[in-house]
């Protein structure tokens, strides 16, 4: 081992990561077949957010190496950063078989049945982690997890507690007791334990992410849409499609019940909007609240620069929707309804601008193509004076077909 693979080391243990590239660069020039060096690179490139160098690399020492596990373990963490979670579930089990004394394995391997929400699995998985190790913070963490999706609340905090007992200073264990606290609607509790994770360690984006939610949970409204997510995040994918068509036929269905019954109209109209309201809001709440948050002092410092971004430009189609009526009913000029409901509209997919997934690129384009043919429908209305031209049946086709197409790219084939 040479003085430049330590000091790499080193070096990436305090973040340094571009001068631990330099240094191991220095010690493959001398070994270049040297595995746990190419394993170290792989390393610094996954906590550069470079997956797919890293992913080269850790496939590179395993072709020199196949035998050692924590190289499985490795690639494992680079793929489940892709979100590819069935083949970061191959190369743990791989890791496993080679190694099946290493706690550390089977947490991940539980954090990887999470986000499948296989809850059962994800907890004996912990549990088999800790046999190995009783003390283990990650699989005790995801124990807590597990307990928490099963509904398990008094097994849930009772674990997470005894990761703190091991050890205290430690901002996961915090930032994932606060993301616990939150389920159980205790938001002011959760809060302080996002601000611990934080202060234990500032750059720690769940912890963040967390204290943001609880911020909003003050507001009844916000609280109410935190717990349908959560509930909704325990539903398997195909339950999530069900209900999202059950709600639009359902919708379709009483449409139909009030034209063929006109009396019931005073019924049934207000299920139609608030089934509609409900619809919107599980869009537009995320953002618009983001925009409520930076008028408080220490909020705007939580935000990220690109939920910034996204709340700026729903704050936009906002205020061209409040433009838009206020004009209409000062003037009383139709069009101007033209540009209420597209300001009230756009909230939508500029809501799901910036997602950071692998189809953000997709969702952009439709949201910008959206906005352009939503102007020029404008522009139609205000000449010809009439809401029935192509361009605003154009228009609002595709806004109907953005939440479709936007939920089947968030989620995947079913």
């Amino acid at each position: 081992m040479t003085q430049f693979y330590e000091r790499a080391e080193l070096l990436l243990q305090q973040g340094r990561t571009a001068d631990a590239e330099k240094e191991i660069r220095k010690h493959l020039s001398e070994f270049p077949d040297h595995a746990f060096g190419i394993a170290l690179l792989s390393r610094i490139y996954l906590q550069e957010n470079k997956y797919n160098e890293a992913q080269k690399a850790i496939e590179d020492a395993i072709r020199i190496n196949a035998s050692e596990s924590s190289f499985y373990y490795i690639k494992t963490i680079i793929l489940l950063n892709k979100e590819e979670d069935k083949e970061a579930e191959v190369f743990i089990s791989i890791a496993v078989n080679a190694d099946p004394d290493q706690a550390e394995y089977f947490a991940v391997w539980s954090d990887i049945k999470l986000h499948q929400k296989k809850y059962t699995e994800a907890l004996q998985k912990a549990e088999e982690g800790l046999k190995r190790d009783p003390s283990n913070v990650h699989c005790l963490n995801a124990k807590s997890a597990a307990h928490v999706k099963l509904n398990q609340k008094h097994d849930a905090f009772s674990t997470i507690e005894g990761a703190l007992n091991e050890d205290p200073d430690n901002a996961f264990t915090h930032a994932n007791y606060g993301w616990g606290l939150l389920e159980k609607r205790d938001h002011i509790k959760a809060l302080s334990h996002f601000r611990e994770a934080l202060r234990l360690n500032p750059s720690l984006e769940y912890a963040r992410a967390g204290m943001i939610q609880a911020m909003k949970a003050k507001y009844f409204l916000y609280r109410w849409f935190l717990n349908y997510q959560f509930w909704m995040s325990k539903q398997s994918r195909n339950m999530q499609w069900g209900l999202i068509i059950g709600i639009y036929l359902l919708s379709r269905v009483l449409r139909a019940i009030e034209e063929s019954n006109p009396e019931w109209t005073p019924f049934i109209l207000p299920i139609i909007v608030m089934i509609a309201l409900f619809a919107f809001l599980t869009w537009v709440i995320q953002p618009l609240s983001n925009l409520f948050l930076r008028l408080n002092k220490y909020g705007r410092y939580a935000l990220s620069e690109t939920e910034t971004k996204i709340s700026n430009f729903v704050g936009i189609a906002a205020l061209v929707f409040v433009l838009g009526l206020v004009s209409f009913f000062i003037t009383f000029h139709e069009p101007f309804l033209a540009v209420a409901i597209f300001g009230f509209t756009m909230m939508v997919p500029l809501s799901g601008i910036y997602s950071g997934d692998s189809n953000e690129k997709k969702l952009n384009y439709y949201a910008l193509g959206l906005g352009i043919t939503g102007v020029l429908a404008i522009a139609e209305i205000f000449v010809t004076n009439d809401f029935e031209g192509e361009l605003p049946l154009v228009y609002l086709i595709g806004f109907m077909v953005y939440q479709w197409v936007a939920n089947y790219w968030r989620q995947g084939k079913y």
